[in-house]
Protein backbone atom coordinates (compact mmCIF):
# COMPACT_ATOMS: atom_id res chain seq x y z
CA UNK A 1 0.00 0.00 0.00
CA UNK A 2 1.43 3.36 -1.00
CA UNK A 3 1.70 6.15 1.56
CA UNK A 4 -0.82 8.99 1.43
CA UNK A 5 0.84 12.18 0.26
CA UNK A 6 0.05 15.14 2.49
CA UNK A 7 -0.19 18.69 1.10
CA UNK A 8 3.16 20.46 1.35
CA UNK A 9 1.49 23.85 1.89
CA UNK A 10 -1.66 24.97 3.74
CA UNK A 11 -2.63 26.57 0.44
CA UNK A 12 -3.10 23.09 -1.02
CA UNK A 13 -5.07 21.48 1.81
CA UNK A 14 -8.66 20.72 0.79
CA UNK A 15 -10.94 23.04 2.76
CA UNK A 16 -14.68 22.94 3.41
CA UNK A 17 -16.09 25.89 1.45
CA UNK A 18 -19.71 26.95 1.15
CA UNK A 19 -20.92 29.16 -1.70
CA UNK A 20 -24.10 31.22 -1.57
CA UNK A 21 -25.70 32.59 -4.73
CA UNK A 22 -26.65 35.88 -3.07
CA UNK A 23 -27.29 37.71 0.20
CA UNK A 24 -30.50 35.78 0.86
CA UNK A 25 -28.51 32.53 1.15
CA UNK A 26 -31.62 30.41 0.68
CA UNK A 27 -29.50 27.84 -1.17
CA UNK A 28 -25.93 26.67 -0.79
CA UNK A 29 -23.32 24.78 -2.76
CA UNK A 30 -20.52 22.98 -0.94
CA UNK A 31 -17.06 22.00 -2.11
CA UNK A 32 -13.80 20.60 -0.81
CA UNK A 33 -11.14 22.70 -2.42
CA UNK A 34 -7.89 24.39 -1.48
CA UNK A 35 -7.26 28.11 -1.40
CA UNK A 36 -5.10 27.64 -4.46
CA UNK A 37 -8.00 25.85 -6.09
CA UNK A 38 -10.26 28.82 -5.30
CA UNK A 39 -8.12 31.24 -7.30
CA UNK A 40 -9.94 30.86 -10.64
CA UNK A 41 -13.27 31.74 -8.98
CA UNK A 42 -11.81 34.70 -7.13
CA UNK A 43 -10.09 36.02 -10.24
CA UNK A 44 -12.63 35.34 -12.99
CA UNK A 45 -16.06 35.77 -11.35
CA UNK A 46 -17.67 39.04 -12.44
CA UNK A 47 -21.16 40.55 -12.54
CA UNK A 48 -22.63 43.84 -13.72
CA UNK A 49 -23.78 44.72 -10.19
CA UNK A 50 -22.29 44.05 -6.75
CA UNK A 51 -25.56 42.63 -5.45
CA UNK A 52 -25.43 39.92 -8.12
CA UNK A 53 -22.05 38.60 -6.96
CA UNK A 54 -21.91 35.29 -5.07
CA UNK A 55 -20.70 34.83 -1.50
CA UNK A 56 -18.29 32.38 0.09
CA UNK A 57 -17.40 31.06 3.53
CA UNK A 58 -14.59 28.72 4.64
CA UNK A 59 -17.04 26.64 6.63
CA UNK A 60 -19.76 24.00 6.52
CA UNK A 61 -23.42 24.77 7.12
CA UNK A 62 -26.41 22.62 7.92
CA UNK A 63 -29.89 22.86 6.40
CA UNK A 64 -31.72 24.85 9.09
CA UNK A 65 -33.03 28.17 7.79
CA UNK A 66 -33.92 31.26 9.77
CA UNK A 67 -37.69 31.76 10.28
CA UNK A 68 -39.46 33.73 7.55
CA UNK A 69 -41.14 36.87 8.88
CA UNK A 70 -43.24 39.43 7.05
CA UNK A 71 -42.08 43.01 7.45
CA UNK A 72 -44.33 46.09 7.93
CA UNK A 73 -43.82 47.00 4.27
CA UNK A 74 -45.17 43.63 3.19
CA UNK A 75 -41.81 42.13 2.23
CA UNK A 76 -40.48 38.90 3.71
CA UNK A 77 -37.20 38.27 5.48
CA UNK A 78 -35.63 35.07 6.68
CA UNK A 79 -35.19 31.68 5.11
CA UNK A 80 -31.39 32.00 5.21
CA UNK A 81 -28.94 29.16 5.69
CA UNK A 82 -26.20 31.62 6.56
CA UNK A 83 -26.45 32.05 10.33
CA UNK A 84 -24.36 31.14 13.38
CA UNK A 85 -26.64 28.39 14.69
CA UNK A 86 -26.44 26.59 11.34
CA UNK A 87 -22.63 26.41 11.19
CA UNK A 88 -21.17 22.93 11.55
CA UNK A 89 -17.43 23.58 11.31
CA UNK A 90 -14.75 25.90 9.95
CA UNK A 91 -11.72 25.26 7.77
CA UNK A 92 -10.34 28.80 7.64
CA UNK A 93 -10.72 32.35 8.89
CA UNK A 94 -11.80 35.39 6.87
CA UNK A 95 -11.18 39.03 7.66
CA UNK A 96 -12.56 42.18 6.05
CA UNK A 97 -10.70 45.48 5.74
CA UNK A 98 -12.63 48.60 4.68
CA UNK A 99 -10.76 51.59 6.16
CA UNK A 100 -9.33 52.58 2.76
CA UNK A 101 -5.83 53.20 4.14
CA UNK A 102 -3.81 49.97 4.04
CA UNK A 103 -3.07 48.95 0.47
CA UNK A 104 -3.19 45.44 -0.92
CA UNK A 105 0.59 45.44 -1.24
CA UNK A 106 0.95 46.42 2.42
CA UNK A 107 -1.45 43.67 3.47
CA UNK A 108 0.53 41.14 1.45
CA UNK A 109 3.73 42.32 3.13
CA UNK A 110 2.16 41.85 6.56
CA UNK A 111 1.25 38.23 5.84
CA UNK A 112 4.64 37.56 4.28
CA UNK A 113 6.43 39.12 7.23
CA UNK A 114 4.51 36.91 9.64
CA UNK A 115 5.11 33.79 7.54
CA UNK A 116 1.37 33.14 7.37
CA UNK A 117 -0.41 31.44 4.47
CA UNK A 118 -3.39 33.20 2.93
CA UNK A 119 -5.12 34.86 0.03
CA UNK A 120 -5.93 38.55 -0.20
CA UNK A 121 -8.51 39.67 -2.72
CA UNK A 122 -10.09 43.05 -3.30
CA UNK A 123 -13.73 43.70 -2.46
CA UNK A 124 -16.14 44.94 -5.18
CA UNK A 125 -15.88 48.58 -4.03
CA UNK A 126 -12.05 48.61 -4.01
CA UNK A 127 -10.04 51.14 -5.98
CA UNK A 128 -6.35 52.03 -5.84
CA UNK A 129 -7.23 55.25 -3.98
CA UNK A 130 -9.73 53.58 -1.61
CA UNK A 131 -8.28 50.14 -0.82
CA UNK A 132 -10.72 47.54 0.47
CA UNK A 133 -9.89 43.87 0.68
CA UNK A 134 -10.53 40.52 2.33
CA UNK A 135 -8.02 38.05 3.73
CA UNK A 136 -8.59 34.29 3.79
CA UNK A 137 -6.32 32.12 5.95
CA UNK A 138 -6.47 28.30 5.84
CA UNK A 139 -6.35 26.06 8.89
CA UNK A 140 -4.43 22.79 9.15
CA UNK A 141 -7.67 20.94 10.02
CA UNK A 142 -11.34 21.68 10.53
CA UNK A 143 -12.47 23.19 13.85
CA UNK A 144 -15.74 23.77 15.69
CA UNK A 145 -17.32 27.22 15.11
CA UNK A 146 -16.54 28.56 18.63
CA UNK A 147 -12.81 28.12 17.94
CA UNK A 148 -13.06 30.78 15.26
CA UNK A 149 -13.14 33.58 17.85
CA UNK A 150 -9.57 33.06 19.06
CA UNK A 151 -8.25 32.35 15.57
CA UNK A 152 -9.85 35.54 14.28
CA UNK A 153 -8.25 37.47 17.16
CA UNK A 154 -4.84 36.19 16.03
CA UNK A 155 -5.48 37.46 12.51
CA UNK A 156 -6.84 40.80 13.71
CA UNK A 157 -3.82 41.28 15.96
CA UNK A 158 -1.53 40.74 13.01
CA UNK A 159 -3.26 43.69 11.34
CA UNK A 160 -3.19 45.69 14.59
CA UNK A 161 -6.93 45.62 15.13
CA UNK A 162 -7.87 47.13 11.77
CA UNK A 163 -10.13 44.33 10.51
CA UNK A 164 -13.84 45.13 10.66
CA UNK A 165 -15.97 44.14 13.65
CA UNK A 166 -18.12 42.10 11.26
CA UNK A 167 -15.12 39.84 10.70
CA UNK A 168 -15.84 38.33 14.12
CA UNK A 169 -19.39 37.29 13.24
CA UNK A 170 -18.97 33.53 12.96
CA UNK A 171 -21.23 33.05 9.96
CA UNK A 172 -20.24 36.29 8.19
CA UNK A 173 -19.65 35.51 4.54
CA UNK A 174 -18.27 37.69 1.76
CA UNK A 175 -18.81 38.66 -1.82
CA UNK A 176 -16.13 37.52 -4.21
CA UNK A 177 -15.33 38.57 -7.76
CA UNK A 178 -15.39 41.91 -9.54
CA UNK A 179 -17.99 44.28 -10.93
CA UNK A 180 -17.85 44.70 -14.72
CA UNK A 181 -14.35 43.16 -14.78
CA UNK A 182 -12.90 46.09 -12.86
CA UNK A 183 -9.21 46.62 -13.73
CA UNK A 184 -8.61 47.35 -10.02
CA UNK A 185 -9.58 43.81 -9.01
CA UNK A 186 -6.66 41.87 -7.52
CA UNK A 187 -6.08 38.45 -6.00
CA UNK A 188 -2.79 37.72 -4.22
CA UNK A 189 -1.68 34.37 -2.74
CA UNK A 190 0.94 34.09 0.03
CA UNK A 191 2.54 30.85 1.17
CA UNK A 192 3.39 30.18 4.78
CA UNK A 193 2.03 28.40 7.85
CA UNK A 194 -1.57 27.65 8.81
CA UNK A 195 -3.16 30.15 11.21
CA UNK A 196 -4.09 27.53 13.82
CA UNK A 197 -0.48 26.38 14.12
CA UNK A 198 0.72 29.86 15.08
CA UNK A 199 0.16 29.93 18.84
CA UNK A 200 2.79 32.67 19.03
CA UNK A 201 0.23 35.06 17.54
CA UNK A 202 -1.85 34.79 20.72
CA UNK A 203 0.57 37.24 22.32
CA UNK A 204 -0.58 40.01 19.97
CA UNK A 205 -4.17 38.84 19.43
CA UNK A 206 -6.90 41.52 19.36
CA UNK A 207 -10.53 40.55 19.83
CA UNK A 208 -13.63 42.23 18.52
CA UNK A 209 -13.66 45.87 19.57
CA UNK A 210 -16.73 47.58 21.01
CA UNK A 211 -15.99 50.47 18.67
CA UNK A 212 -13.98 49.97 15.53
CA UNK A 213 -10.55 51.58 15.64
CA UNK A 214 -8.71 52.69 12.54
CA UNK A 215 -5.03 51.87 13.12
CA UNK A 216 -2.61 51.60 10.24
CA UNK A 217 -0.67 48.32 10.45
CA UNK A 218 3.08 48.56 10.17
CA UNK A 219 4.78 46.68 7.36
CA UNK A 220 8.20 46.68 8.97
Amino acid sequence: MSAVTQPTSPLDRPLSVTFFKNFAAAEKAEARTSLRGLLPRLINTTRDDKKKLPWLKLARFGNTKTPREQQPDGSWRGGSLRHDANMLGISGSEGDYDHEIVTVDEAVSILQGAGLAGVIYTSPSHTEDTPRWRVLCPLSRDYDPPDRDRLMARLNGLFQGSLSRESFARSQSYYYGSVKRSPSHRVEIIDGEALDLRADLDATAIGRAVEQAEPRPRTA
